[in-house]
């Protein structure tokens, strides 16, 4: 059996903390795009993607900074045509 090192542990820690956040990331703005194509971009509540992504609502904040960022990191990914992402949802008409 071999026994790692401290450095060694904090190395696989630090990697294991980026892979954990980029997933969490590529969550949040999933559902992000798909809220503010549901219900647009005013009437969509951070508390509301930070629960369907299964995230801390501090967590966005951390990852983007802002909900004015995380739209613009939005249209970016849309803009890009990334092929991971629900380019196609209808926006959901409110009801009268």
């Amino acid at each position: 059996m071999r026994i790692k090192s401290a450095g060694k542990w904090k190395e696989e820690s630090v990697l294991a903390n980026e892979v954990l956040r980029e997933q969490n990331t590529q969550r949040v703005l999933k559902e992000a795009i798909v809220r503010f194509q549901e219900y647009g971009v005013e009437e969509t509540k951070i508390p509301e993607v930070a629960k369907r992504a299964g995230v801390n609502q501090r967590s966005i904040y951390r990852y983007f900074g802002s909900k004015d960022s995380l739209v613009l990191q939005a249209v970016y990914h849309l803009q890009m045509g990334k092929p991971d992402f629900p380019l196609n949802r209808q926006r959901r008409k409110p009801s009268l």
